[in-house]
């Protein structure tokens, strides 16, 4: 299993509680085919943050081997996870990679395989998430970036009115020309 961690959470923490997952899910799921072998060997984890105080959620393409989990930031660096909350996310998006539909899930089921991580200690965040993550400094880049693409838009679009508004002097004054001498012509 891969474990992409771009969320506040402990890496380690993570990885050894969806290792421990992913084992007991074999077990009590086993794969039905060469196919389903192959995606839980390869399989390939995000686990993200998300502002807000929203409950966990998921994704997983159906017959594939990606999950993301998206997990609700931390409002303090102390903060911890319920293991058992992620287990069950979990449980769900694989029973989407391999095929399931949620017409075929049934939640007590999922509650019930992912009851065992609620004796699993709870994932904390990471020790230096005072500190700015890398992912903070790279948003803070793309923002300047972005400042500076607005402020050369803004120049441009300043210079474009300016040609135009004299362009537009230039088709009143001549609409004007003609506006008095045709009516000088008509009298």
């Amino acid at each position: 299993m891969r474990l992409v961690n771009e969320s506040h959470y402990d890496t380690g923490a993570l990885r050894g509680l969806l290792r421990e997952a992913l084992t007991r899910w074999r077990k009590m799921e086993p794969p039905r085919d060469s196919s389903e072998t192959r995606r839980l060997a390869n399989l390939h984890v995000t686990v993200r943050t998300k502002r807000g105080r929203e409950r966990r959620r998921g994704f997983a393409y159906f017959n594939s081997n990606r999950v993301w989990l998206v997990l609700p930031m931390p409002l303090q660096p102390s903060e911890v996870y319920s293991a058992a909350r992620l287990v069950a996310t979990f449980y769900h998006e694989l029973h989407h990679c391999m095929g399931w539909d949620h017409n075929q899930m049934s939640l007590p089921v999922i509650s019930g395989m992912a009851g065992w991580a609620s004796d699993w200690p709870a994932v904390p965040t990471h020790a230096a998430a005072r500190a700015p993550f890398p992912r903070a400094e790279r948003l803070a880049a793309l923002r300047e970036d972005r400042s500076e693409h607005a402020v050369r838009m803004f120049a441009r679009w300043q210079r474009r009115l300016r040609i135009a508004e004299g362009r537009l002097k230039v088709w009143q004054r001549r609409v004007n020309y003609y506006e008095k001498n045709a009516i000088g012509e008509n009298q």
